[in-house]
C-alpha cells in the first residue's frame, strides 16, 4: 500500500535570529513502524506557515483492523546552501542539511490510518507542536493499486511560460513589476464536502520583476502529480475522469530582512487544466505563439478577469 502525505503547518516559532529574517522550514517525517523509511519536504524561505509541496510517500504493508500507520514529524531551519541544476525534480535538487537547526517536532507520534480511510473526504489532521507554538495539517491519500503498478516510475517533464501578465505591483512610482512564480495544485473533488480541496504539488522558483517570464524546464513524479489518474487513453477509461490541476501564477514580494518582514505572495491568476489538456497545448510555433495558450484569470466573486496568457513550452510523458 503506498500512502501519499501532504503537510502545511501555521504560526511556527521564528528561530533564525536577529537581523536574519524568517526561518527557512522544512519537514521530515519518519515511519514509526520503519525509520528506513524517512521522507523530507523542500524548504520554504523566510516563512512561518509553510504550505509544502514537496513528494511525500510511504509504503505500508496491509493492515489488521487495529494496527496503526504511526509517523513523527519533525520540523527545521535550513542553514545550509541550496544548490541546483539541470533537469531535476524538486526532490533531486542538492541541499547541504549539515547546520541546519531542529525548530519543533509534533507532541506525540501520529496515527495517520483514520486519514485513509476518510479518503478524499478528510478535513484532515492538525495537531499541536511540542513547544506549544504552531501546528501541523496533515492530509494522507492512498494511491490506487492499479495506477501504482502502471505509473510507478513515470515522470512529466514540462515548461511554461506567460505572456502579458497583470501588473499587480506597480509601487510608488508606478516603476515597480510583478514578481511571478506559478504553483501546481491537484484539485480532490469531494461530493459530500460540497467544496473540493486543492493540493500543491509544485512550486516554480520567483522571477523578479518580469510581465512576460519563462521557467526553467522541470521534471515532476506523475503519481505526485495527478495519482496516476487520467494517464490512460480515454477510450479504455471512460468511467475516469482526468485529475484536475490548477496552476495559479503569484507575485511573490522578497523579504525585508532588516524590517522583519516576511516572504509575501499575490495571487495573479489563475486556469483549471489536466495533464492530457497540457499536452493538447504545447505551442507548436515558439516561446511566443498563443495559438494555443490558455487564459490566465482572476476571480472576485462571480465576475473574471482575464490577466495573461499561460504557455505550454513542454508536456511530456516519460
Amino acid at each position: 500500500m503506498r500512502v501519499q502525505l501532504h503537510l502545511e503547518a501555521k504560526g511556527l516559532k521564528n528561530i533564525a535570529g536577529m537581523f536574519k529574517g524568517y526561518s527557512d522550514p522544512y519537514a521530515v517525517v519518519r515511519l514509526a513502524s520503519d525509520e528506513s523509511q524517512t521522507c523530507r519536504t523542500e524548504y520554504i524561505k523566510n516563512c512561518l506557515s509553510p504550505n509544502w509541496c514537496g513528494k511525500l510517500n510511504f509504503t505500508c504493508p496491509e493492515l489488521d483492523e487495529d494496527d496503526e500507520i504511526n509517523i513523527e514529524i519533525s520540523i527545521y531551519d535550513h542553514n545550509g546552501n541550496h544548490k541546483s541544476s539541470g533537469d531535476k525534480t524538486t526532490e533531486e535538487k542538492e541541499h547541504n542539511y549539515d547546520n541546519d537547526t531542529l525548530m519543533t517536532t509534533t507532541e506525540t507520534l501520529v496515527d495517520i490510518k483514520p486519514l485513509l480511510e476518510e479518503g478524499i473526504e478528510s478535513e484532515g489532521m492538525t495537531v499541536d507542536c511540542t513547544d506549544g507554538i504552531g501546528t501541523v495539517t496533515i492530509h494522507a491519500t492512498q494511491i490506487p493499486q492499479k495506477n501504482l503498478l502502471r505509473h510507478e516510475h513515470a515522470t512529466f517533464a514540462f515548461q511554461l511560460r506567460c505572456l502579458n501578465l497583470l501588473n499587480v505591483e506597480k509601487g510608488t512610482m508606478g516603476l515597480d513589476r510583478t514578481d511571478p512564480f506559478f504553483e501546481i495544485a491537484k484539485k480532490y473533488k469531494r461530493p459530500t464536502k460540497g467544496r473540493p480541496r486543492l493540493q500543491p504539488v509544485y512550486r516554480s522558483e520567483v522571477i523578479a520583476d518580469h510581465l512576460n517570464p519563462c521557467w526553467d524546464r522541470d521534471i515532476i513524479d506523475i503519481l505526485h502529480l495527478c495519482d496516476g489518474i487520467g494517464l490512460d487513453n480515454a477510450s479504455d477509461n471512460d468511467d475516469e475522469e482526468d485529475m484536475t490541476l490548477v496552476i495559479t501564477v503569484f507575485d511573490g514580494t522578497e523579504p525585508d530582512t532588516f524590517l522583519s518582514q516576511p516572504f509575501t505572495r499575490t495571487e495573479v491568476g489563475s486556469v483549471e487544466t489536466s495533464l492530457r489538456a497540457l499536452q493538447d497545448s504545447v505551442t507548436l510555433g515558439g516561446n511566443g505563439d498563443t495559438t494555443n495558450a490558455m487564459r490566465l484569470k482572476r476571480h472576485k466573486g462571480d465576475r473574471a478577469k482575464e490577466v495573461g496568457l499561460l504557455v505550454v513550452l513542454k508536456a511530456e510523458l516519460r
